[in-house]
């Protein structure tokens, strides 16, 4: 087909999910491109939700009533059409819209004339054309009138024209306009529209298209009259359409087929019984079981599809047979045979519509406002298509593409000469001297060999469950899905593969392949190809090889890569670049040299990396020489091509970079950038910071890099030159025009400014997700100001989508938590009081909709388990956040090079013993940054209630108050023994005896009097008693970290630990019930209530009811008649209670007697046993 199928219907109304579900259903079936359709009867907002079909733009014009009227154009998300402007009225008549479609101007416009012989209106719509559209133009609904009263209408008992009809005949001729379907059928009938009453047909539904366009209407055709009173009317529009080019991919719905997946496993044992053999190659074997496969599951999906639409085609003829011979002899009899056609027709449509929709309920019953991927959809801002409309041309008589085919092509050209090594170093000896004269560290042997053993099956297993779901497969169109649900049979015909494949040295080309997917930057020029990120879809086979290798790298990386990198490194965080910025930045204030930080800009880092280079680098490192040759097969020749807007280009060949989209790419990148920040701390004429005894020259995260400097009129030079040299082998090339340079101190003068091309911001430089302002006072405006407008537009934003309470929290948590967490991790700020103040109000206010809330803010926040509804608490977020830094001064990570320097300030004792132990003056001397994490843990011991001068966690070498330490060094020896804590001398709520220590620690006998002097200042501190308990849950946790038990996801254990010891609870609900119940209800009891609450039913909407009834959410008569005194307290079920309350309405009303009763012989048949009739049940 050369162009788009649209279709004009009159659908008489589309409020009815299950009508709408019907016709959007017949639309796809009619392979429809662009529908224009008319009598929607929806408001604004329910037009807005056709989109979520297979349309991803409405254009719509809606009466003010929402139940009216009303028409709507729909565009099928294939279309490339890229919108201008649009022209409606406000009675749901007409709607005109003007864009492009593959570059080429085109205005449609939609019509629903009145009924009521109006001829103004027909000439109103033709000059609304005239004066508004643009480009090719086509024109269609429903006129409500016939054109030829004699060749349009069924009976001939009134063939003079209505004047509405006259109107619209010499608009047309006036206007040179052609009726298509009557230009296609010159001398047929067939008609539209079937009028009841007075039993006749008429054709009253049109396409019009300007005559000298006429060869643009390749088709039109009336079908049967079925969901409306109208039949769909559908054309071939030929608008210069480009036919997009398709790859087959595995519908993963067929795997939740029980049949599906049976057939499929015989097939597949059925092969390997036949092929596998000996000497057939393992890879060819699996190469050509997808094949085999692959034609299985087409053969199986066209089956399967046939069953579903045979009954339905054959309907449609009998109904379009019945039509027919109705419109020749309108008899009763003929009428009753086409309706009962018609009924059968709609119920089979019915039935699968309603199915569908009972799934969709059955998803919004388990799932809805669920932290999912349904909430997530229902939260996202209706994000900007990813249809590229145009791209630069590179030929000034051109300057824009807007075909698909060209754009697609555009794109690989780009990507080919990106990824092409113009200027390869063909000397290896040039890579060898330059990678010798660095110091780059090597792994060992034991370690090399583990990387290059055999891949193993178990290997394998572990890493197809790891597959994430719903992800794009690659040129074979095998799923992730698929690999997991056939697990058992592919992981041996794998191993054996890649075996082979390391042997013979070389891999299957589908293997090497790639699609790049193109996904557009914020903020930057959608018509330029380098405005885009490309996203490597490489076929599972490959992503499981590089995860497997990606693995064992991970287990040995921090051996060779430097704690200055912190990007995709187990155990080395994002938040510690900042922090270490900020530390320098701090210290640089008083600095006695110029000093300034350069957030490096590189071009395209990952995709220009040189592959010679990187084998080299990684033999350099010691890799084995099994690892080296996977990564010589992986980027052996390999291909791509590139998808946009549904269009593949041709294949072309690649020369360097690393597939973003493949999981050892990062771990390469990181090898591959070493030596350049190996070289620069070598560099002595590169000059760094000095702060201690450590100079700081480079921090990175992955491809973002930052230099600190000093001196910068002699060591921008020099790095400049180190970046060249690395460059000239790495393919590694700096943008100077987009590097941000940020002065740390006042020593940084204009002319030092003027000398480099870099850019200056006054607002301060972007790095790693932050600002960072040259004023530190002012960061927290330049990132939290902006953050909190952010999120209060997207609150009210969001307060209009149909999201229950939990739904409502369940979107902070999952949105707003984790943009103020990032912040509150990087950035290690104390924000204002009113700041936790501002947000809690923006969010209550979201939760209940702007009303008075009805449950209390600290209720909600306290966990399910304790009768809240977990939401989140960001003071102690923020907390927890600042304690992260607390927990890495106690374990002492020798790989976080902030601490380096913290510790440098804090001379007098060890940074790690100063939390606990209460010492102004020792405080005083701390860097800004730790006095935040030392407030932060003040104001937890002050708020929790825990011992500020000595706790358990205090050093026993560092006791406020205690005299011997200040004349006896002996006790600083313990520390060598490993004896360096309070809680160490405790055991079971009891010091330990001197002899329990000698054995534990290996005390010598000559320290027992200094057993003894520690002891008697221990009884006698004031308290001794509290501290031996420790049973504080913080305490705990943080006596692990000190006795080297590192515990991961510190920030969510310290946060259910600060939650935990919260004193907030739900007892004064408990004591409402009790008054109103008049019994007293067990603690053990109420609290078993609130954790069951959310366990008995899978549906969260049934759990918040729950919860709302023992919350007392509702307002029972007796509450509104307090609030309104017009309001009477009686029982609104008439059953004589002057005073209603809670448990009158939900228990004790009469009138409930009877279902309750039933409810309990119910339970009573399911348990087999008699239950009381008790509220507390």
């Amino acid at each position: 087909m050369l162009g788009y199928r649209v279709v004009t219907y009159n659908v008489k109304g589309l409020h009815s999910p299950q009508k709408r579900r019907k016709i959007l259903d017949q639309l796809k079936q009619m392979n429809c491109s662009i529908a224009y359709l008319q009598e929607t009867h929806l408001s604004d907002a329910e037009h807005e939700k056709m989109n979520k079909s297979w349309a991803s733009q409405v254009y719509y014009s809606s009466h003010k009533s929402g139940r009216r009227r009303g028409v709507a154009i729909l565009i099928h998300r294939s279309i490339q059409f890229c919108f201008d402007s649009s022209f409606k009225d406000k009675e749901g008549r007409y709607v005109l819209i003007n864009g492009t479609i593959n570059g080429v101007w085109v205005s449609m416009l939609n019509v629903y004339a009145p009924n009521d012989n109006s001829p103004q209106f027909m000439k109103s719509i033709f000059n609304l054309v005239l004066d508004k559209a643009q480009g090719m133009l086509l024109i269609a609904g429903d006129f409500n009138c016939v054109l030829n009263p004699f060749l349009d209408k069924s009976t001939n008992s009134n063939i003079q024209p209505t004047t509405m009809s006259r109107a619209l005949k010499n608009c047309c001729e006036e206007f040179g306009f052609l009726d298509v379907w009557r230009y296609k059928h010159p001398g047929d009938r067939d008609y539209t529209f079937f009028s009841h009453p007075h039993s006749t047909y008429s054709r009253i539904d049109y396409f019009f298209v300007p005559s000298n366009e006429s060869f643009r209407a390749i088709d039109c055709q009336i079908h049967n009259i079925t969901l409306s009173d109208h039949a769909p009317v559908s054309m071939v529009w030929d608008v210069g359409r480009v036919t997009t080019s398709g790859r087959w991919r595995l519908n993963t719905s067929l795997l939740g087929m029980p049949a599906f997946q049976a057939t499929i496993r015989d097939e597949f044992i059925s092969y390997l019984e036949i092929n596998d053999k000996e000497d057939v190659s393992p890879i060819i074997l699996w190469e050509a079981a997808k094949a085999v496969l692959r034609g299985k599951i087409i053969q199986l999906a066209s089956t399967f599809k046939k069953v579903r639409t045979a009954k339905r085609q054959e309907l449609e003829k009998k109904v379009g047979d019945l039509e027919k011979q109705h419109k020749k002899n309108t008899t009763s009899e003929n009428l009753n045979k086409l309706k009962k056609a018609k009924q059968e027709l709609d119920d089979l449509l019915t039935e699968k519509i309603e199915r569908n929709l009972r799934f969709l309920k059955q998803k919004y019953y388990e799932h809805g406002s669920r932290a999912s991927r349904l909430l997530a959809s229902q939260l996202r801002k209706q994000c900007s298509l990813t249809t590229v409309h145009k791209i630069k041309s590179n030929k000034s008589d051109k300057p824009f593409l807007y075909k698909p085919n060209e754009i697609s092509e555009a794109f690989a050209a780009f990507y080919k000469d990106l990824y092409s090594d113009k200027d390869r170093v063909s000397d290896p000896a040039v890579f060898d001297n330059y990678l010798k004269s660095i110091k780059l560290p090597t792994i060992d042997p034991t370690s090399a060999k583990f990387i290059d053993r055999p891949i193993t099956k178990e290997e394998i297993e572990k890493a197809i469950k790891n597959l994430k779901n719903n992800k794009s497969p690659g040129t074979d169109g095998f799923t992730n899905e698929f690999y997991k649900n056939y697990i058992d049979l592919i992981s041996p015909i794998l191993e054996r593969a890649y075996s082979d494949a390391l042997e013979k040295g070389e891999l299957p080309s589908a293997w090497r392949e790639a699609i790049i997917s193109v996904i557009p930057k914020e903020h930057k020029d959608p018509t330029d190809c380098a405005s885009y990120r490309p996203i490597a879809l490489l076929n599972t086979d490959c992503k499981l090889l590089t995860s497997i290798l990606a693995k064992r790298v991970e287990s040995v990386i921090t051996t060779v890569i430097h704690p200055d990198q912190t990007g995709f490194i187990a155990g080395r965080y994002l938040p510690d670049n900042v922090r270490r910025l900020l530390n320098v930045m701090e210290h640089s204030n008083n600095y006695p040299f110029p000093c300034m930080a350069l957030a490096v800009d590189a071009e395209k880092a990952f995709d220009r990396v040189s592959w010679p280079f990187l084998l080299k680098t990684l033999d350099r490192f010691g890799f084995g020489p099994n690892f080296n040759r996977w990564i010589q097969l992986l980027y052996a020749a390999p291909r791509s091509m590139v998808r946009v807007n549904g269009h593949i280009s041709q294949s072309f060949d690649l020369g360097r970079g690393t597939r973003q989209g493949c999981p050892l790419s990062p771990l390469l990148f990181a090898l591959s950038i070493e030596p350049l920040a190996q070289m620069i701390r070598e560099d002595v004429n590169i000059n760094g910071i000095e702060i201690g005894d450590k100079i700081h020259k480079i921090s990175l995260y992955a491809d973002d890099i930052l230099v600190y400097l000093s001196e910068p009129l002699n060591s921008v030079p020099k790095l400049m030159d180190c970046f060249a040299k690395f460059g000239a082998l790495s393919g590694y090339k700096v943008n100077v025009n987009k590097t941000e340079a940020l002065a740390l101190n006042s020593l940084v003068t204009h002319q030092m400014k003027a000398a480099f091309s870099f850019k200056w911001p006054k607002d301060g430089i972007s790095y790693l997700g932050t600002t960072i302002t040259q004023n530190l006072d002012k960061l927290y405006r330049a990132n939290y100001n902006k953050l909190i407008d952010k999120i209060s537009v997207d609150l009210n934003r969001w307060a209009v989508l149909p999201l229950t309470i939990s739904g409502r929290i369940e979107s902070i948590r999952m949105n707003v938590l984790p943009r103020l967490l990032f912040l509150f991790q990087t950035l290690p700020l104390a924000p204002p009081k009113n700041m936790f103040t501002i947000l809690d109000r923006l969010i209550s206010r979201f939760i209940w909709q702007g009303r008075r809330p009805r449950v209390r803010y600290k209720t909600l926040q306290l966990s399910k388990q304790h009768g809240g509804w977990g939401l989140p608490h960001l003071r102690h977020y923020w907390l927890a956040c600042q304690l992260r830094a607390l927990i890495i001064w106690i374990s002492d990570k020798t790989d976080t090079r902030w601490l380096e320097i913290e510790k440098s300030l804090c001379t007098l004792t060890p940074l790690s013993k100063v939390p606990f132990t209460e010492n102004k003056s020792l405080e005083e001397t701390l860097g800004r940054w730790s006095k935040t994490t030392l407030a932060a843990w003040r104001e937890v011991q002050k708020n929790f209630g825990l011992p500020c001068d000595m706790s358990v966690l205090s050093g026993v070498a560092h006791l406020k108050g205690f005299i011997p330490l200040k004349l006896d060094a002996g006790y600083k020896r313990w520390g060598h023994l490993n004896l360096n804590y309070i809680h160490q001398l405790i055991e079971d709520q009891e010091l330990k005896t001197f002899e329990q220590l000698m054995n534990e620690f290996g005390l010598p006998r000559s320290d027992f009097y200094r057993y003894l002097q520690i002891r008697s200042y221990l009884f006698k501190h004031p308290d001794w008693n509290r501290i031996k308990k420790s049973d504080s849950p913080i305490e705990q946790y943080l006596t692990k970290i000190q006795n080297g038990k590192y515990i991961g996801r510190p920030i969510s254990n310290l946060y259910r630990i600060l939650s935990a010891m919260k004193q907030e609870n739900t007892l004064h609900i408990k004591q409402k019930w009790e008054a109103e119940l008049e019994t007293e209800i067990r603690e053990e009891v109420w609290d078993n209530i609130a954790s069951e609450m959310h366990k008995v039913t899978n549906a969260n909407l049934w759990r918040e009811f729950q919860w709302k009834i023992v919350h007392r959410f509702f307002r029972s008569p007796r509450i509104l008649a307090k609030i309104d005194p017009n309001r009477t307290s009686e029982c609104w079920r008439e059953c004589g209670e002057v005073s209603a309350d809670h448990t009158h309405i939900f228990w004790k009303c009469p009138l409930l007697d009877n279902f309750w009763c039933e409810i309990l012989d119910l339970l009573d048949k399911v348990f087999v046993f008699s239950l009381p009739r008790d509220p507390l049940l």
